[in-house]
């Protein structure tokens, strides 16, 4: 009779993902900061979104190829993250 540890599925033993998100409208030279720090974690199941006002921003094309997991949500207008 197997035990209990054998009916262990490989999702149930994967560590939970870790969603990270980011509001940037026109971001500074700190943003490149934050990138590189969130692709040199070593948690395997860490994922970036980054919500930004920016119509023709290059923010993905900078960042593409440096996270494992990125996605991209442009923001219906630019007003602001933390307008009243």
């Amino acid at each position: 009779m197997p035990s209990g540890s054998d009916n262990i599925s490989a999702d149930q033993t994967a560590p939970p993902e870790v969603r990270v998100i980011m509001p940037a409208i026109d971001p500074g030279p700190w943003f490149d900061d934050v990138i590189s720090g969130l692709a040199a974690q070593d948690y395997p199941a860490v994922a970036v979104t980054i919500v930004h006002g920016e119509s023709d921003g290059p923010l993905l094309q900078r960042h593409a190829g440096e996270l494992d997991h990125v996605d991209l949500v442009r923001s219906a207008d630019n007003t602001g993250f933390g307008e009243k």
